[in-house]
């Protein structure tokens, strides 16, 4: 399908947040699920804001608040 995400999740012990800017609501929820990160997404559209700048190591988020607009 063209413009779908494609995640690649290695071995690695360490993931970081990539930069959400842009990104569409079920991109961002795959990701979240993927990774097991507690998430909550606000508003419609395409992702505005995060609370967690872009490189947060994963293992730090609590709850990752999205807006999307």
């Amino acid at each position: 399908m063209t413009g779908q995400k494609i995640y690649l999740i290695t071995n690695s012990s360490e993931h970081y947040l990539p930069d959400l800017t842009g990104w569409k609501n079920s991109d961002v929820t795959i990701l979240c699920k993927l990774l097991q990160i507690p998430y909550t997404i606000n508003g419609n559209g395409r992702v505005t804001y995060t609370n967690y700048p872009t490189g947060t190591n994963i293992k730090e988020i609590t709850n990752l608040e999205i807006t999307l607009g």
